[in-house]
This record gives structure tokens, C-alpha cells and sequence, in this order.
């Protein structure tokens, strides 16, 4: 009734309408005739015939659309109707069944549809990048008379190339300068030399609150932006190395003249929370985890790995194998490569053919059992706990899980460390961190009684038998950054990302630190030109428009408790001081869950990820070059840097977390810390695992 009434009042309106249209279009072509110029009257003519002819292109095609009849069960009626119809089914069904329930998937799979089509754009755009940078640095590859950038030779030879490189293409000239947008050039020159004044004059005190109030602080005037070490290989402005070179002369000065003034020793207390600490994150990403090796063996070398080391899945593998050893051990490791390939190669975690592991994965849910799983990591963590790992190494481990039940959307992630979970055991927290749906089942945390058995873990809020069942921590938080700087006040962290949903959507559009683009200075150092910049970062940011919008409806699927989209979404802006990512190579995506097949394939990654470290160890020198300094001056004053506690006290008196956990294990009658049994253990050869039936 209400279509039929709307169709016959739009067809008895359409004659009408046509008349005052015309009569309109008549009317202005008489104004223009008598009060405009004979051009601009003759053009205006025109126009207005061409408007009379669309206005009667439309007045047409809406009549035959209005005389259209389709047959819908066996009724024949005009469009118009069915809609109404339709319509009106539809809002009957959203009030009787749920509008949420009715649309959700209608409108999840037009979102879906927009990420397809955003994703093939993306990639013919990251194609069409990666084709304009080739031409464009080939003439460029012809003047730098094949010097190559590799990392197998050391730092000292990649820097000598990259210096080699910078002079050839004129990148030296930029260093030189001393004007930039990108940090406060003036704060550093000015700052530089009073450093420099006072110092000469011997004026202590000064020099104290120059450093207090201008120098020990987190990204000082900018000197850490990623900017300024995306322009050349070998460095960033002289400007900034001299800035920093000058701190570090004053704080030594300061170790050698007046170390235990009262003035020194309240810089130090305030500068051991305003400039920090730094940590190493390490993101997961299966087989592709071998890569963080690389950045490990880099910052090894360079004097520059940090005490606080946070792994997830794969990275809490890497992670476990740098802080249960100390700094000769992990050297060892790490350019011997023979243990490591022993356990990653072909008789690795990642046994049995691909039928098998399909016949488990449908049979048992999953591809691996979790128990062989954390058999395989024993060389990895050697037995340790994580207040054995911290005694053994002086490195602060930190490992991220997923929960198996809600804790409300903005809980913070499950962090196991030696200062929250001290007597967990690391092999059980890896196993668990590692844990993703499909490849191995959740499990349970074990923690070490004390005669050194494993024994399940029950959390401080479980009732009875509530054994806290956790999963993969990348799901809920790949790379804790704003944990780490709330529990070990870490504002500086370096980033080891390879997850492939990460990586393959981080391109570094303006060049990345150490490796800058072959676009030119002037317009930006676009990779590709500016157009193709363009359109990659708005690409990007309509993924992630898409993306929260599923988040924010909440219609993605509900699979083992866990938001997927929150894989993508996390790693939003969460890059850390400075971010390392690999080249990757389409095999090493195909064999994400695989074992290494070939030693030349385990030296290729770690090379690959130790050259990328190089190319930013620019930035990294400018943060380690104080924090080096910085640790001469603590140990003069006879202090003692604890940084799980983040404070600073005689070298003399214990570090309070471990008295504070000692108290606390005495309390209960049990033995802390490492038993002769674990000490045994991490000085004799790794034990051979079962082989896996």
C-alpha cells in the first residue's frame, strides 16, 4: 500500500518536475542574454542546453525504472515495492532476532572484502617501490664500485664500508651540516660548550648540574629520533657525536676528580631514574626467531646488550639463551654456532613429516605435545629458574604469556621475571610463551620446590586446583614496552621485530637507520618517489582503520578466548627507541614452523640480522656511549646499579630483591636460589633429551 502510493506520486511528479526545470533554465537563459557580454551569453546557451538534455536523460531513465516488473515468488511487482518489502522484512527481523546478530556478518564480510582489496593494492604498490628504488640506485651502484655492506668481517670492516659509501655518495656533506628539523641543534652546541668550560676550569658543581638538568635525560634534545640516522650509514650529525663524546668525558672527569661529593651522589640518585635503563625486546615469529641471534651476537660484540632482556615465543627462546649465560658464554655460543645447530638443525623441536603432523593436528588438536616441547629446551635454559638466570648472568629475563581466562580487556599481560615469579622454571615460562593454538596445547607454569623438583604452579587468586593455563604471548602483548618501563624503568628499548604481519608492513618509507633511501633529500628521501610514499602510508592506515573498527564492533571470531586482531593492532606505534627487522627471504615465510636444514642457513640469518644492528648502532652507540660512562661514575662512587629494584646502594650491601626473596623463602622454610644440584647442572655439558617416539 505505502509503495504503491510512494511510486505513483514520484511517476505523477516527474511531469511537473520537468516543466519547472525548463521554465527555470528558460528564465536564466533571458538574464544572461540581457545583462551578460555575447560570449559569455552564447557559452551560458550552451550550458543550459546541455543541463536540458541530461534533465531529460534522467527523467527517462527513472520512468523505465518505475515501469520495471520483477517476479519474486511467483508475484510480479516493481522494484520500488520489493525494496519496501525488503525493507521492511529486514527491520522486522533486526527487532525479533538482534540487529548485532542480523548484520554482523553482512557487515564483517564487507569490512573483509575492503582488507582484500587493501592488501593487493599494498603489494602492487610495495612491487612498484621496490622497482623505482632499483633504478634509481643503479646509477649509484656504479660509483660505489661494488663495496658491499656485510656484516660476516666484523664492525670495524662494515663501518670502514659504510664510511666508504657515505663519502662516495655525498652523505658525509649532510653529516657536516649542522642545521636540521629533526633535533635541537642549538641546545647541543650550547650545551657542548659549557660541558666543555666547565670542565676546563674545574668547576665540579657546574658540571653536576649541567649534566643533571641538560644532558642525562631520555632523547635530550632529540638526538634520538630516527630521522637523524636514516640520512647516512656510518653516523648521524658530528654535531650530536660531539654533544655526546662531551658528556662522556665530563662524566669520567667526574670518576677520576670528585666521585663521592655529595653533589655527584645526588645526580646519580636522580639520574638513575630519569635517564634509566635500556632493555632488549625481542618479538616472536616461529622459526623466524632465529634472526634475533643476530642482534644478540651484534650487541655483543659492540658492548651493548642491555641488562633487561624481554622475550615472547620465539624471542623468550633467544631470550633464555642470553640471560642464562654470562657474556663469554653467550660470545661463545653465538660464534662457535655448532650447539645451536645441534639443537635447531634436523633434530630439532620441529620433528616428523608434515602428514604426521597433520594426523596430530586433527587427532590431538594439536601438531606437537607440550612436554617433548619443553624437553627441548633444556640446552636452551639449562635448568635454570628465573632468579637462577639473574644470579648466573646479571641479566633481568622477562617473558610474556597469554592466559587461558579473562582478566578484563585492559589487564596488563602476564610478565614472568625473578622478581615476580622468581622460582618458576624458565624452560616451563618458554614453553608456555610459545604455546600457539594448533602447534602445541596451553599448559600449565612449574615452578621448583625446594629440593629441586618441578611442581605446578598455583597463582596467589586461584581456588583450590586453579591452575593458571596460559597460551602464545604474542596474542595478548608482543612487545611489552610500557610493562618493561613501569616494572624496570627501561625508556629506552630496542625492538627485534620478525613477525611476518609485522615486518612485511613496516617498509621504511623515509630509509631506516642505517640504510637510507634512494630518494632525494630535498623532497623528503621518499622510497619510490612521494607519490608511492603517499600511497603506501594511506594504504596502511585504511588497514588499520578496518581493523579497529572489527576490534571496536567486536566481530571477529571468538576463537580460544583471544582477540586475533589484536595481533595487528598491538604493534600500532609500539616500535621502541629503535626498531631491527630482517630482509626476509619467501622461504624462510614458507618454513615458519620447520627446523633449520642446513648450517649455512643458521650463519645467513644471524648475518642478516647482525648487519641490520649495525646499521643502527649509530643510534645505539649515543644512548650505550653515556650509559657506559655513566656505569664508570657508579662503580667510583662506590655504588651499585639494582635494576630490578631501580634504585642505586653501596656496593657493599646486598641487592634487596634477592634479601627480600631469601627472607621470604627462609619464612617458609624452603632453600632459595640455586641448589648445588643446578649449579652441577649449568657447569656440565648439556644433557642429551629423549628422542620423541
Amino acid at each position: 500500500m505505502v509503495a504503491a502510493t510512494v511510486k505513483n506520486f514520484a511517476a505523477s511528479s516527474l511531469e511537473p518536475l520537468e516543466l519547472a526545470t525548463k521554465w527555470l533554465f528558460a528564465k536564466l537563459a533571458r538574464v544572461v542574454e540581457a545583462y551578460a557580454p555575447a560570449e559569455l551569453s552564447k557559452l551560458t546557451r550552451e550550458i543550459l542546453s546541455l543541463a536540458i538534455d541530461i534533465q531529460h536523460d534522467v527523467v527517462r531513465h527513472v520512468s523505465t525504472v518505475l515501469s520495471i516488473r520483477v517476479t519474486v515468488l511467483g508475484v510480479s511487482v516493481d522494484p520500488l515495492t520489493a525494496s519496501a518489502v525488503g525493507l521492511t522484512a529486514l527491520v522486522l527481523l533486526c527487532r525479533w532476532v538482534g540487529t548485532a546478530r542480523m548484520l554482523r556478518w553482512p557487515i564483517l564480510l564487507v569490512i573483509l572484502a575492503c582488507i582484500f582489496a587493501d592488501l593487493v593494492a599494498y603489494a602492487a604498490v610495495r612491487y612498484a617501490t621496490l622497482a623505482v628504488e632499483r633504478v634509481l640506485s643503479r646509477t649509484t651502484r656504479r660509483r660505489r664500485r661494488e663495496v658491499t655492506l656485510a656484516a660476516g668481517d666484523g664492525y670495524a670492516a662494515w663501518l670502514q664500508r659504510a664510511e666508504e659509501l657515505d663519502a662516495i655518495e655525498g652523505r658525509d656533506r649532510w653529516r657536516d651540516k649542522v642545521e636540521s628539523d629533526y633535533y635541537d641543534f642549538r641546545h647541543a652546541l650550547a650545551t657542548t660548550q659549557r660541558l666543555r668550560e666547565a670542565r676546563e676550569r674545574g668547576d665540579a658543581p657546574a658540571l653536576v648540574a649541567l649534566l643533571h638538568q641538560h644532558c642525562l635525560k631520555p632523547n635530550v634534545a632529540g638526538i634520538h629520533e630516527m630521522e637523524l640516522y636514516a640520512r647516512a650509514r656510518a653516523g648521524t650529525k658530528r654535531v650530536v657525536e660531539r654533544f655526546v663524546a662531551e658528556i662522556c668525558v665530563a662524566l669520567r672527569w667526574l670518576a677520576a676528580t670528585a666521585p663521592r661529593a655529595p653533589a655527584t651522589l645526588a645526580m646519580l640518585r636522580a639520574a638513575h631514574v630519569s635517564f634509566g635503563n635500556e632493555a632488549l625486546v625481542l618479538s616472536g615469529g616461529a622459526t623466524l626467531g632465529t634472526y634475533h641471534l643476530g642482534v644478540l651476537k651484534a650487541l655483543t660484540a659492540l658492548r651493548m646488550l642491555p641488562k633487561v632482556i624481554s622475550g615472547t615465543s620465539a624471542g623468550a627462546v633467544v631470550a633464555a639463551i642470553a640471560c642464562c649465560r654470562t657474556d663469554d658464554e653467550l660470545a661463545f655460543v653465538l660464534s662457535d654456532q655448532q650447539d645451536l645447530f645441534r639443537e635447531m638443525g634436523p633434530q630439532g623441536p620441529f620433528t616428523g613429516s608434515t602428514w604426521s603432523q597433520i594426523q596430530n593436528l586433527f587427532a590431538k588438536g594439536r601438531m606437537y605435545d607440550a612436554e617433548w616441547f619443553q624437553s627441548c629446551l633444556q640446552w636452551f635454559t639449562k635448568g635454570f629458574t628465573f632468579l637462577e638466570a639473574f644470579e648466573h648472568s646479571g641479566r633481568v629475563l622477562n617473558i610474556t604469556c597469554t592466559p587461558l581466562r579473562s582478566r578484563g580487556l585492559g589487564a596488563p599481560p602476564l610478565m614472568l621475571n625473578h622478581v615476580e615469579t622468581p622460582h618458576i622454571d624458565i624452560a616451563s615460562a618458554v614453553c608456555a610463551s610459545s604455546a600457539v593454538p594448533g602447534l602445541i596445547e596451553a599448559v600449565t607454569l612449574k615452578e621448583k620446590a625446594p629440593d629441586g623438583t618441578l611442581r605446578e604452579y598455583h597463582h596467589l587468586d586461584s581456588d583450590s586446583d586453579d591452575r593458571i593455563r596460559v597460551a602464545d604471548g604474542s596474542f595478548e602483548s608482543d612487545l611489552p614496552l610500557r610493562e618493561l618501563g613501569a616494572t624496570f624503568g627501561c625508556p629506552f628499548t630496542i625492538v627485534s621485530q620478525v613477525n611476518p604481519h609485522i615486518v612485511c608492513f613496516h617498509a621504511w618509507p623515509n630509509g631506516r637507520p642505517g640504510r637510507p633511501s634512494a630518494g632525494r633529500e630535498r623532497t623528503g628521501a621518499w622510497r619510490g618517489g612521494f607519490l608511492l610514499g603517499a600511497l603506501e602510508v594511506a594504504l596502511k592506515e585504511d588497514l588499520r582503520r578496518h581493523l579497529r573498527t572489527v576490534q571496536q564492533l567486536n566481530l571477529s571470531l571468538d576463537l580460544i578466548g583471544i582477540d586475533w586482531t589484536r595481533m595487528w593492532l598491538q604493534a600500532d606505534g609500539n616500535y621502541g627507541s629503535v626498531m631491527i627487522t630482517p630482509d626476509f627471504l619467501l622461504r624462510d615465510c614458507l618454513n615458519l614452523v620447520a627446523n633449520l636444514r642446513d648450517p649455512r642457513e643458521l650463519a645467513r640469518m644471524i648475518a642478516e640480522m647482525e648487519r641490520a644492528t649495525f646499521e643502527a648502532s649509530a643510534l645505539l652507540r649515543t644512548r650505550f656511549d653515556v650509559r657506559h660512562a655513566l656505569d664508570e661514575l657508579i662503580a667510583a662512587a662506590g655504588l651499585r646499579d639494582d635494576v630490578a629494584n631501580r634504585w642505586l646502594h653501596d656496593a657493599d650491601e646486598p641487592p634487596p630483591s634477592t634479601s627480600r626473596q631469601r627472607a621470604a623463602a627462609a619464612a617458609r622454610g624452603e632453600t632459595p636460589s640455586r641448589n648445588g644440584e643446578a649449579a652441577r647442572r649449568a657447569k656440565s655439558p648439556a644433557r642429551r633429551r629423549p628422542r620423541r617416539a
